[in-house]
């Protein structure tokens, strides 16, 4: 997939940080004023698409797209409520905030102008448009390209780092009223429009010829027509010729099974670099945070099972402790804003570094503001703790070391060993009574949606990098991984002396 436009770039690469990709679709159930919206309170309605959303990240999924399939029948572009981008906007952002991935918008049907103000307004980085260029007979009715509008549109929004991802030729359309133009010359329009043309439904509709008719409608072929409702029940196919193999992007379904028992031939390579057996799928090749995470097992384990963490979650951390602890991890909130500057400023990517810098406005003005908040309320001193004692001081200066003296994967590496780690023991204590409300409010902190999303964006982008890196650097990053967790383990230590 690339863009078309005097600007030639790989939109892909540019929003995934990888060259191939799966993307999960989020079927959101019915809207109010959806025709089968029934009532269903709202929270109940985000809740099943983040649970959606959840198990495609849990996949290994790159990315997902939000969209209103619920609402079928679907209304023409001019016909859609506010209250279908209002609805939308609040999924996108919860799903953004707690996935970590990239995500795109689709409002069906075919509707840009709506799929670009809940992008901005929920930080999606692309949309999907169905019909951008020419005129379709669609179920709708007749739906017009809305290119020129919604390029517009996005230039009003300054929201030129929103992709459009649309169809060469449309699945549910046919171009069907004077039957003039083939696919080829679609494409050359779309082009002319400046969207990132997807080449997958032009295999997808092999049934229809150059001249945008069915083949098998055309010559009364009914066992045709039979075969292609089978072949758009969502099911990832097998393309055979060389012109089918040119799609660079896979869409799947939360839960589905990307392809069907024995439908993909022996030995055939997965877009995560795997290959298959016989029978259907295998796993796909081990991701460079599983391999980092299995060979850091025990020190993991360790940290995991430390006694602090346990007396969180059995509620039996003194004041004493507790108050240490929070004067050193106060003093080292500086030293992690430090780090995460470093890694802004050796990051390659813009979009890297926008992230980045949200992750320090994060800890200046929310994790900052809690301990100020907590040593208030508290009456805490901190200047009559000694915060120079050496696994406090190891810790600091040792992960400092690391942002120092190493490059940007260094960094991610060391604060995924924090990160990732913090999220996991959170996760379960958060579910144990603790009776110290501001104990409980750190540990929710740590599960907060906006959290867990920073700890999967690092285990992200150690998963993109991975994929090119030779063994020598997989392993001095695990290295690294295993030495950050080992100053946090000793850093624990600190509160108890």
């Amino acid at each position: 997939m690339q863009e078309i436009s005097d600007r030639p770039s790989n939109a892909i690469r540019d929003i995934f940080g990888r060259d191939k990709v799966l993307i999960g679709m989020i079927h959101c159930p019915a809207f109010p004023g959806a025709p089968r919206y029934r009532g269903a309170a709202m929270d109940a309605i985000y809740d099943a698409c983040m649970r959606d959303a959840e198990a495609c990240v849990e996949g290994g999924l790159h990315g997902l797209i939000i969209e209103n399939h619920g609402d079928v029948p679907f209304s023409k572009p001019e016909d859609i409520g506010p209250e279908t981008t209002g609805f939308m906007s609040i999924v996108t952002d919860r799903i953004a905030r707690a996935a970590g991935i990239p995500l795109g918008v689709n409002v069906l049907a075919n509707a840009p102008i709506p799929a670009f103000a809940i992008a901005m307004a929920g930080g999606a980085k692309f949309i999907r448009v169905n019909q951008w260029a020419n005129a379709y007979v669609a179920n709708e009715g007749f739906m017009e390209g809305r290119a020129a509008e919604a390029m517009r549109y996005r230039s009003l929004l300054r929201a030129e780092h929103i992709k459009v991802f649309a169809d060469s030729h449309v699945k549910h359309g046919s171009h069907a009223i004077v039957a003039d133009r083939s696919i080829r010359g679609t494409d050359a329009r779309s082009r002319l429009l400046r969207c990132r043309r997807r080449h997958r439904h032009r295999p997808a509709n092999r049934q229809f010829g150059n001249d945008g008719r069915n083949r098998g409608d055309r010559c009364g072929d009914t066992p045709a027509a039979a075969r292609r409702l089978r072949r758009q029940q969502g099911q990832c196919r097998r393309y055979s010729r060389p012109h089918q193999r040119r799609h660079r992007c896979v869409f799947v379904e939360a839960r589905r099974r990307l392809v069907e028992p024995g439908r993909r031939r022996a030995g055939a390579r997965l877009p995560g670099g795997g290959r298959t057996g016989t029978g259907g799928l295998s796993m796909a090749a081990e991701s460079l945070s599983a391999r980092i995470l299995r060979e850091n097992d025990a020190v993991f384990r360790t940290m995991l099972s430390h006694r602090f963490v346990e007396d969180v979650k059995n509620d039996r951390l003194s004041k004493a402790a507790f108050e240490r602890y929070l004067v050193y991890e106060g003093a080292f909130v500086d030293s992690a804003i430090s780090i995460f500057a470093y890694a802004a400023a050796t990051a390659k990517t813009m979009m890297q570094k926008r992230w980045l810098i949200a992750v320090l406005d994060a800890l200046a003005n929310e994790q900052i503001a809690y301990f100020e908040r907590t040593f208030a309320s508290r009456g805490i001193d901190p200047s009559s703790f000694d915060t120079g004692i050496a696994e406090v001081e190891a810790f600091r200066t040792g992960m400092l070391e690391i942002a120092r003296q190493g490059g940007f994967l260094d960094t991610v590496a060391a604060m995924f060993a924090a990160e990732w780690m913090y999220w996991t023991w959170s996760k379960a204590a958060a579910s144990c009574p603790i009776s110290d409300p501001l104990l409980k409010e750190w540990v929710d902190l740590h599960v907060d949606p906006n959290f867990a999303a920073q700890a999967q964006w690092l285990k992200n982008e150690l998963d993109m990098t991975g994929e090119t890196l030779e063994e020598d650097e997989k392993a001095r990053l695990s290295a690294i991984f295993g030495r950050a967790m080992q100053l946090e383990v000793d850093f624990h230590d600190a509160p108890y002396l």
